[in-house]
C-alpha cells in the first residue's frame, strides 16, 4: 500500500472511531431566571410633537426555563420557556401576560466572532381581548469580540403580531447595532441604535376623518371615551443604552433608557421609556 493511501486510511479510521464516543448531542445545562422590574413611558398614546400625551408607569415580571446542549463540539442549541407580565395601573387595557417558547443556535464563527439564531413564538393576554396576539418571529446576529472588553453586535429581527383585532397587528422589521463594553466589577454598558419598518396605532376621537395612511381601525376607550385606534404604517428610529450588573453569584440587575422618534403619514412622535429589572438565575 502507498504510504499516502495509507495515512489517509488511518486519518478516516480515526474520524470514525471519533464520531462514534462523541456524542450527537450534549448532556443539556438547564438555567432558571426569574425576576421583576418596573419604569414609566411618556407616550403610550404615540401624541404628536405638541399634543396631549398619555404615559403611566408599569411594573414587570419573568419566570424562564430552560437549556443549552453543545452539538458535536460545533454548537450550541437551546430552548426556553418563559411566563411574562406587564401590569399598567393607569391603562389596565395595555397590562398583558405573555407565554413563550424560544428555540437558539450559536455557531462560532472564529475565535473572537459568533453566529447566533434565534426563532420565538409566544400568546399574548391583554386587559383589552381585541389585543390579544399570537406572536412570532425570528432573529439573526453577529458577535465580535474585537477586544478583551469590547464587543459589537449586529442583528436583524422580523415580528410578526397577530392580534385578534386587525388594528393592532403589525409585521416588524429591525435592524439593530450594538456596542458592548465590560467594566470592573462585573458589569456591562450597552449602547444601541436600532432602526424599524413596520406599524404604529394612532388614537382620536370617532368623529375626526381618518389619518392619511390608515390601514385599518376599531373603536377604543384605552385612553379617553368615544375614541378610535388606526393602524398606519411607520418607521422608528431608537437609540437606548442599558447598564446590566452581576452583584453577586446569580443576582442580576439592568439599568435602561430608549428614546425613539417615529416617522409616518398620519404624524411624527417621540418615546422615552426608562426601566429596570432585578432577577436571580441560577
Amino acid at each position: 500500500m502507498r504510504p499516502l493511501a495509507a495515512g489517509g486510511l488511518v486519518l478516516l479510521l480515526a474520524g470514525a472511531a471519533a464520531a462514534e464516543t462523541a456524542p450527537l448531542v450534549g448532556p443539556p445545562k438547564f438555567s432558571l431566571d426569574f425576576g421583576a422590574g418596573g419604569g414609566y413611558e411618556d407616550n403610550l398614546n404615540h401624541a404628536p410633537s405638541g399634543a396631549d400625551k398619555r404615559g403611566s408607569g408599569f411594573v414587570e415580571s419573568w419566570l424562564q426555563l430552560g437549556g443549552r446542549a453543545d452539538v458535536l463540539d460545533l454548537a450550541k442549541v437551546s430552548l426556553f420557556g418563559a411566563l411574562t407580565g406587564e401590569y399598567n395601573p393607569t391603562f389596565n387595557d395595555l397590562s398583558a401576560t405573555g407565554l413563550i417558547l424560544r428555540a437558539g443556535l450559536n455557531v462560532p464563527l472564529s475565535e473572537q466572532t459568533e453566529l447566533h439564531v434565534s426563532a420565538p413564538v409566544g400568546l399574548y393576554y391583554y386587559g383589552d381581548t381585541e389585543r390579544d396576539a399570537t406572536r412570532w418571529g425570528a432573529a439573526v446576529s453577529a458577535r465580535d469580540q474585537f477586544r478583551p472588553k469590547l464587543a459589537g453586535i449586529v442583528e436583524y429581527a422580523f415580528t410578526h403580531n397577530g392580534a385578534d383585532q386587525e388594528a393592532y397587528s403589525y409585521n416588524e422589521n429591525k435592524f439593530t447595532l450594538s456596542g458592548e463594553a465590560k467594566t470592573a466589577g462585573g458589569s456591562r454598558a450597552t449602547l444601541s441604535y436600532a432602526a424599524s419598518i413596520g406599524q404604529s396605532v394612532f388614537y382620536q376621537a370617532q368623529t375626526a376623518p381618518d389619518l392619511p395612511g390608515t390601514r385599518a381601525k376599531t373603536t377604543n376607550h384605552t385612553f379617553a371615551p368615544n375614541q378610535e385606534a388606526l393602524k398606519v404604517d411607520s418607521a422608528a428610529h431608537t437609540l437606548s443604552v442599558a447598564w446590566d450588573q452581576e452583584i453577586r453569584a446569580g443576582i442580576h440587575a439592568r439599568a435602561a433608557y430608549a428614546f425613539t422618534y417615529v416617522f409616518s403619514e398620519a404624524g411624527d412622535y417621540r418615546d422615552n421609556v426608562v426601566s429596570g429589572q432585578l432577577g436571580y438565575r441560577f
